[in-house]
Protein backbone atom coordinates (compact mmCIF):
# COMPACT_ATOMS: atom_id res chain seq x y z
CA UNK A 1 0.00 0.00 0.00
CA UNK A 2 1.59 3.36 -1.23
CA UNK A 3 1.56 5.93 1.44
CA UNK A 4 -0.72 9.22 1.15
CA UNK A 5 2.26 11.63 0.59
CA UNK A 6 3.20 9.50 -2.71
CA UNK A 7 -0.26 9.27 -4.12
CA UNK A 8 -1.42 11.91 -6.92
CA UNK A 9 -4.64 12.90 -7.83
CA UNK A 10 -5.48 13.21 -11.11
CA UNK A 11 -5.61 17.14 -11.28
CA UNK A 12 -2.24 16.70 -9.97
CA UNK A 13 -0.73 14.50 -12.43
CA UNK A 14 -1.96 16.76 -15.42
CA UNK A 15 -0.32 20.14 -13.67
CA UNK A 16 3.09 18.25 -13.81
CA UNK A 17 2.91 16.96 -17.06
CA UNK A 18 1.70 20.26 -18.34
CA UNK A 19 -1.37 19.95 -19.64
CA UNK A 20 -3.41 22.13 -16.48
CA UNK A 21 -5.02 23.74 -19.57
CA UNK A 22 -6.77 20.71 -20.61
CA UNK A 23 -8.34 20.35 -17.32
CA UNK A 24 -11.73 21.23 -17.81
CA UNK A 25 -11.70 18.93 -20.67
CA UNK A 26 -11.03 16.39 -18.53
CA UNK A 27 -13.73 17.69 -15.52
CA UNK A 28 -16.15 16.54 -17.85
CA UNK A 29 -14.99 13.52 -18.48
CA UNK A 30 -14.66 12.56 -14.94
CA UNK A 31 -17.89 13.38 -13.64
CA UNK A 32 -19.53 11.23 -16.81
CA UNK A 33 -16.88 8.33 -15.61
CA UNK A 34 -18.59 9.40 -11.81
CA UNK A 35 -22.50 9.37 -12.86
CA UNK A 36 -21.55 6.04 -15.49
CA UNK A 37 -20.19 4.29 -11.81
CA UNK A 38 -23.44 5.40 -9.74
CA UNK A 39 -25.33 2.23 -11.85
CA UNK A 40 -22.86 -0.23 -10.52
CA UNK A 41 -22.83 1.11 -7.36
CA UNK A 42 -26.58 1.11 -6.87
CA UNK A 43 -27.62 -1.57 -8.77
CA UNK A 44 -31.64 -2.02 -9.45
CA UNK A 45 -32.86 -4.65 -7.42
CA UNK A 46 -36.50 -5.54 -8.00
CA UNK A 47 -37.70 -7.46 -11.03
CA UNK A 48 -40.54 -5.33 -13.76
CA UNK A 49 -43.21 -7.81 -14.41
CA UNK A 50 -45.22 -7.65 -17.61
CA UNK A 51 -47.29 -10.05 -18.77
CA UNK A 52 -45.88 -13.71 -17.61
CA UNK A 53 -42.26 -11.94 -18.21
CA UNK A 54 -39.78 -10.42 -15.82
CA UNK A 55 -36.96 -8.40 -16.33
CA UNK A 56 -34.65 -7.44 -14.12
CA UNK A 57 -31.93 -4.52 -15.57
CA UNK A 58 -28.21 -5.37 -16.24
CA UNK A 59 -25.64 -2.89 -14.34
CA UNK A 60 -24.81 -2.25 -17.88
CA UNK A 61 -28.57 -1.65 -18.17
CA UNK A 62 -28.14 1.11 -14.65
CA UNK A 63 -25.60 2.96 -16.26
CA UNK A 64 -27.29 3.47 -19.76
CA UNK A 65 -30.30 4.49 -17.44
CA UNK A 66 -28.25 7.46 -16.01
CA UNK A 67 -25.31 8.59 -19.01
CA UNK A 68 -25.63 6.91 -22.47
CA UNK A 69 -22.28 7.83 -24.50
CA UNK A 70 -22.12 8.04 -28.19
CA UNK A 71 -19.25 8.25 -30.71
CA UNK A 72 -20.02 10.58 -32.91
CA UNK A 73 -23.32 13.61 -33.00
CA UNK A 74 -25.06 11.58 -35.69
CA UNK A 75 -25.60 8.91 -33.56
CA UNK A 76 -27.92 10.43 -30.95
CA UNK A 77 -30.79 10.50 -32.33
CA UNK A 78 -30.20 6.51 -33.16
CA UNK A 79 -28.90 5.40 -29.82
CA UNK A 80 -32.22 7.50 -28.40
CA UNK A 81 -34.40 5.43 -30.19
CA UNK A 82 -32.83 2.64 -29.67
CA UNK A 83 -33.01 3.13 -25.88
CA UNK A 84 -36.71 4.22 -25.96
CA UNK A 85 -37.92 1.36 -28.23
CA UNK A 86 -36.16 -1.04 -25.53
CA UNK A 87 -37.79 0.32 -22.42
CA UNK A 88 -40.90 0.22 -24.36
CA UNK A 89 -40.48 -3.53 -25.29
CA UNK A 90 -39.97 -4.41 -21.34
CA UNK A 91 -43.24 -1.68 -20.39
CA UNK A 92 -40.63 0.32 -18.43
CA UNK A 93 -41.03 4.50 -18.67
CA UNK A 94 -38.63 6.33 -20.07
CA UNK A 95 -36.38 8.40 -16.82
CA UNK A 96 -34.61 11.34 -18.05
CA UNK A 97 -30.90 10.54 -19.15
CA UNK A 98 -27.68 12.34 -20.04
CA UNK A 99 -26.07 11.99 -23.75
CA UNK A 100 -22.18 12.66 -23.92
CA UNK A 101 -20.87 12.54 -27.71
CA UNK A 102 -17.32 11.72 -27.69
CA UNK A 103 -14.32 9.20 -27.88
CA UNK A 104 -12.01 8.45 -25.02
CA UNK A 105 -11.28 11.04 -22.83
CA UNK A 106 -12.57 13.52 -25.21
CA UNK A 107 -16.28 14.76 -24.68
CA UNK A 108 -17.38 17.36 -27.59
CA UNK A 109 -20.76 17.75 -26.56
CA UNK A 110 -23.17 16.83 -23.96
CA UNK A 111 -27.31 16.24 -23.85
CA UNK A 112 -30.57 15.55 -21.94
CA UNK A 113 -33.23 13.50 -23.07
CA UNK A 114 -36.19 14.97 -20.89
CA UNK A 115 -40.24 14.26 -22.20
CA UNK A 116 -39.22 13.68 -25.50
CA UNK A 117 -36.78 16.40 -26.05
CA UNK A 118 -33.10 17.18 -26.44
CA UNK A 119 -31.12 19.87 -24.94
CA UNK A 120 -27.74 20.89 -25.14
CA UNK A 121 -25.23 22.34 -22.19
CA UNK A 122 -21.98 22.84 -21.43
CA UNK A 123 -21.28 20.42 -18.69
CA UNK A 124 -21.93 17.18 -17.60
CA UNK A 125 -22.92 18.29 -14.35
CA UNK A 126 -25.37 21.05 -15.62
CA UNK A 127 -27.45 18.44 -17.34
CA UNK A 128 -27.35 16.38 -14.30
CA UNK A 129 -28.78 18.62 -12.67
CA UNK A 130 -31.92 19.20 -14.94
CA UNK A 131 -32.52 15.51 -15.05
CA UNK A 132 -32.61 14.83 -11.41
Amino acid sequence: MADRDTEMDLDETLQIIGIGEFTALFQDYKHYVMLSLMGSLLPYKSRHVFGSKQWKPKIADCKEGIVLKVELAGDVETAVATKIEKLQSVEVPVQPFIIVVGSGASIQQIYVYIFGELYSAATVLKRHRHCF
